[in-house]
This record gives C-alpha cells, structure tokens and sequence, in this order.
C-alpha cells in the first residue's frame, strides 16, 4: 500500500520534472572539476554551506581542492594545482599561442583563480 502511494508520488509529473533535472545535474558533472556551484544547484543549497560541504568532503578524503589560473584572454584554465602545491610564476596559454594572441604569457599575480574540486578515486589507494 505505502509503495503504491509513493510510486503515485513518484509519478507525478513536478517530481519527475525535480528528479530529471537532478539527473541532468549529475550527468554533466566532470568528476574531475567539481564546483562549488555545482554542489549548490544539486542540493538547492546557498553557496556557503555548499561550500562548507566541499572542505568537508576534503577533510574526510573525498575531495581534493584544487586551483586553477584563468587566462586572462579568453578566460581557459591554464594550470591547475592541488591546494598545498606551489605554482610556477609564469604561465603560457597554450590556446591563446597556437590562436597567436598578442599576450599569451602571464605571471600568476595576473591570472584570476578559481577553486574547484576533484573526486579522489579510492580505487587506486
């Protein structure tokens, strides 16, 4: 009877619109490049508990926290690096060279960073 009910519920035509959409979200997530947004959207969350949930997920050996340097051109991650690495100073943006843009050299305290988060596969530990 209570599974009829919940099928019914389930069936319905707002919750099914909810849980495609839910699947959509997850499907276009690249595990490797998790976002704070990403996490939000999901959960209908405001970005400081979405957040939180990300360096949670870090802290418990789910995540790893990464930042990536934007170019300043046309906006592409040029490198990436895990939270406790050091960068390099300077940076080529390889798409911005091979387009033969003016400036595709930086250094870092001229590129925008981003964080962003990668699942950590307990398969190779």
């Amino acid at each position: 009877m209570l599974s009829q009910v919940f099928s019914k519920i389930i069936e319905s035509k707002r919750i099914q619109r909810f849980l495609d959409l839910k699947v959509e979200i997850v499907k276009s997530t690249n595990p490797s490049r998790i976002y704070v947004e990403n996490i939000r959207s999901f959960f209908g969350i405001s970005n400081r508990f979405a957040k939180f949930l990300c360096n949670f997920a870090v802290h418990e050996g789910l995540f790893k926290h990464r930042i990536g340097y934007l170019c300043s051109n046309c906006n592409s991650m040029i490198k990436s690096f895990d939270e406790i690495q050091q960068a390099e100073d300077e940076f080529n943006c390889d798409k911005c060279e091979i387009e033969e843009t003016e400036q595709f050299h930086f250094h870092k305290n001229e590129l925008t960073t981003i964080d962003y988060y990668e699942l950590v596969d307990r398969k190779n530990q």
